[in-house]
C-alpha cells in the first residue's frame, strides 16, 4: 500500500484509524491494479488515471466517496456533484438497507460495519 495512505491512516484517532485501515484494505482488494495515493489531502484510488473511490476525515467521521457514484442508483448515496457525478456515504446518518450484490468486491454493508452503522442506521460498536 502507498506510504502516504499509511501515514494518513496513522494520523487519525484510533476509531477512525480502524475505519480507514479497513476501507483501504477493502478498496485495495476490490480494485486490484488500481493506484492508491494521497490526492487533494486524502486517500484516492485511480484506474487508468481516473479517480474511482476514496475516503476522507470529515467532522462527523470518515466519508467514503465514489467519483461516478451517481450512476450507481443506490439508496443511501448522497449525490454531491453534477459534473463528475460524485456521490458519498456520510457516516452517522441513518441510511436505507443496502447489501452487497453477488460479485461486488466492496458493498455498503462493509462500509456500514466500518463506520458503526447497522441496517437500520443505529450506531454499533467496533
Amino acid at each position: 500500500m502507498d506510504v502516504g495512505i499509511l501515514k494518513y491512516n496513522k494520523t487519525q484517532a484510533p476509531r477512525d484509524r480502524a475505519i480507514c485501515d479497513l476501507l483501504a484494505s477493502l478498496i485495495s482488494r476490490g480494485l486490484r491494479g488500481a493506484e492508491g495515493r494521497i490526492w487533494h489531502g486524502h486517500p484516492v484510488w485511480f484506474l487508468e488515471g481516473n479517480p474511482i473511490v476514496g475516503y476522507s476525515k470529515q467532522k462527523p467521521g470518515i466519508r467514503l466517496m465514489f467519483w461516478s457514484g451517481a450512476d450507481f442508483g443506490e439508496p443511501g448515496l448522497d449525490v454531491v456533484g453534477r459534473k463528475f457525478k460524485d456521490a458519498s456515504v456520510v457516516p452517522h446518518r441513518p441510511a436505507p438497507m443496502v447489501d452487497a450484490r453477488p460479485g461486488d468486491s466492496m458493498g455498503l454493508s462493509e462500509h456500514r460495519q466500518a463506520t458503526g452503522q447497522t441496517r437500520a442506521g443505529a450506531p454499533t460498536r467496533i
